[in-house]
């Protein structure tokens, strides 16, 4: 096909382009497929925007997108420890009200003598968290502004300390 038949195909006539489009995601999961434009956010059956104004404002779009998806799991660790740290809390409290049932005494990937809270330890915490905690919500637009501010951050603090005393 050459460039004036592709031209007439997909930004006169409307055609479905999407697939080709370097701005268009597709994700696959086990169950199910989940496809978006980063300009758009949901695939459209027309997209008439130009290669140039659709670079201009896709390439952003997909670098947000992209960072983001690459640091989402980054304090998973420390979430997880902090996690850890709560239910050790939480049996250590309940452990003499509950005797056994706070503890699993002994499975296989344990060292002897080693406890760990049971699964009603964890009900009962994550109950009481939902309960007496309130979720703060933070709009997108702010946590984005945060994430960049701290990036810059980081990225001038490379350099100060040759040029600032």
């Amino acid at each position: 096909m050459s460039r004036c038949e592709r031209f007439w195909k997909y930004y006169i006539k409307g055609e479905y382009h999407c697939d080709t489009c370097p701005f268009g995601w597709e994700e696959r999961g086990l169950e199910d497929a989940d496809a978006g434009c980063y300009i758009k956010g949901e695939i459209q059956d027309t997209c008439r925007l130009l290669p140039p104004f659709r670079f201009l404002i896709g390439w952003g779009r997909r670098k947000k997108a992209l960072y983001y998806l690459n640091h989402q799991y980054d304090d998973m660790d420390e979430w997880y420890c902090e996690q850890y740290r709560k239910d050790q809390a939480v049996m250590e409290i309940l452990e003499p009200y509950l005797g056994d049932l706070a503890t699993i005494q002994n499975p296989e990937f344990m060292k002897p003598g080693e406890k760990s809270p049971s699964p009603l330890i964890y009900d009962i915490r994550h109950k009481l968290e939902d309960a007496l905690i309130p979720v703060k919500y933070v709009p997108l637009k702010i946590r984005w502004k945060e994430l960049t501010k701290d990036t810059w951050n980081r990225f001038l603090m490379i350099f100060k300390p040759y040029f600032c005393k």
